[in-house]
């Protein structure tokens, strides 16, 4: 009797030559492209730390240093445009990873790690030109007496003395809040408010060959002058990639990177923090 069932076929445990040279050949001539990590990063136009050139390139201070520090780690870096309101949403979700130009505050410890600082950042008080003689302030809290009102931007941290301010019972009549910095300063001008705060620097850049260029005049009160950070999400990163981008921030700063980036921006006109002081 004869076995109806067909021949079984044994699969060989060895691949043919063929495709083992073709293999070879794959893996030869394919470029490397992975990372050792990737990291998402918010921005918004925050000329000359975040901006887009005039041929539509991505840079600025922090752009340029976190560029060569996520390089230094061998991290993918991807730069998403966001208001910061939500940058910050999305940070404390995971969804970013991220974001440069950031001090240290509780609130937002709850969601995020903090890298050592990388520069530091001063907010002055402006007025319109020729004002700033008229109003003799110790403290920010002064403007309560004076009656004045003063801008500021959503989801900025103004420090110790806009605190101060805020807790003030009559505060809400002496703090009107916008999404940008560019409305206050057209409500400045137009006379809707008496002051704005913001950091000199940026509004120099950002107002410099405006309408607003010779507009405004800063108020000899300084408000704040505070180290700034890199913040990374609690929710998608960890302690030791803070460590690892701490230490690719030393690595540059001893090869000279670091000081190449920031006189890149000449006017640039502030102290250098203490980088690696605990």
């Amino acid at each position: 009797m004869t076995n109806s069932r067909a021949p079984r076929k044994h699969s060989r445990p060895w691949a043919r030559p063929s495709t083992i040279i073709a293999a070879l050949i794959l893996a030869l001539t394919t470029p490397a492209t992975s990372f050792a990590c990737e990291l998402r990063m918010g921005w918004e136009p925050w000329k000359p730390y975040q901006y887009r050139d005039d041929q539509g390139d991505l840079r600025g201070l922090d752009i340029d240093l976190i560029r060569a520090i996520a390089n230094r780690m061998d991290c993918e870096l991807t730069l998403v445009k966001q208001p910061w309101m939500r940058h910050l949403r999305e940070l404390r979700e995971g969804r970013v990873d991220l974001a440069a130009g950031a001090d240290y505050t509780p609130e937002r410890a709850d969601f995020a790690y903090f890298s050592r600082p990388y520069r530091t950042e001063t907010v002055r008080l402006f007025m319109r030109q020729g004002e700033p003689d008229e109003y003799e302030l110790s403290a920010l809290k002064d403007v309560i007496e004076r009656d004045l009102k003063i801008g500021i931007t959503q989801g900025y941290d103004y420090g110790k003395q806009f605190e101060a301010l805020r807790q003030h019972p009559h505060a809400h009549n002496h703090i009107e809040t916008t999404r940008s910095g560019l409305l206050n300063y057209r409500k400045l001008a137009r006379k809707r408010i008496d002051a704005i705060l913001a950091d000199p620097l940026v509004l120099r850049t950002r107002i410099k060959g405006s309408a607003f260029e010779d507009a405004f005049e800063a108020h000899p009160l300084r408000v704040k002058q505070a180290p700034i950070h890199v913040m990374f999400s609690r929710a998608s990163t960890s302690k030791a990639l803070v460590q690892r981008f701490n230490n690719a921030l030393e690595a540059i700063t001893e090869t000279g990177m670091y000081d190449r980036i920031f006189n890149r921006y000449n006017s640039v006109r502030q102290s250098k923090p203490a980088i690696f002081s605990e």
